[in-house]
C-alpha cells in the first residue's frame, strides 16, 4: 500500500482532476469510516456533476467519528490555492441562502486538500458568530 503525504495532496490539488474527484474521495472516505446502515442520506456529486448548483455534499448519519459529524451536515469543497477565500465565499453564500436547510440543526463542513494555516482561527470565528446569532 502506498502512503500519500501532504505535499503530494497539495500538488494534486493543482490539477483539474482534483476539482471533480475530491467529492468522490470524500464520499469514499465516509463509506470507509461509517457503517452503511448508519447512513440515511449521502449525496456527493463528482465528475461533471460538480457543476450543479447547491451544496457540494449532503450527508445524514446516525453516530459519528473523528471525521464525520453525527446528524445532518452540508459540505462545501474547494481546491483553491487560498482556502480561506473559498471558505469565506461559500460560508457567506450559504449563510445568505441556506437552500431551505435548517442551519441551527445542521453541521457545516468545508473541505480543502490545501494546507491552511488559518483554519483554526476561521473555525473559531465562525463558531463565535453562530453562537452570537442563537
Amino acid at each position: 500500500m502506498k502512503h500519500i503525504n501532504g505535499t503530494e495532496i497539495t500538488q494534486w490539488a493543482d490539477t483539474l482532476q482534483a476539482r471533480s474527484m475530491l467529492p468522490e474521495f470524500i464520499r469514499n472516505l465516509i463509506f470507509s469510516t461509517i457503517e452503511i446502515d448508519k447512513i440515511s442520506r449521502l449525496d456527493f456529486p463528482s465528475g461533471d456533476a460538480v457543476q450543479k448548483p447547491g451544496y457540494d455534499g449532503i450527508l445524514e448519519v446516525t453516530g459519528n467519528n473523528a471525521w464525520v459529524p453525527s446528524g445532518y451536515s452540508v459540505w462545501e469543497v474547494g481546491t483553491d490555492k487560498r482556502p480561506s477565500t473559498k471558505a469565506n465565499y461559500d460560508y457567506s453564500k450559504r449563510t445568505y441562502d441556506p437552500l431551505g436547510t435548517d442551519m441551527e440543526n445542521t453541521v457545516y463542513v468545508f473541505v480543502t486538500p490545501r494546507r491552511w494555516s488559518g483554519k483554526q482561527a476561521w473555525i473559531t470565528q465562525k463558531n463565535v458568530s453562530v453562537k452570537a446569532r442563537v
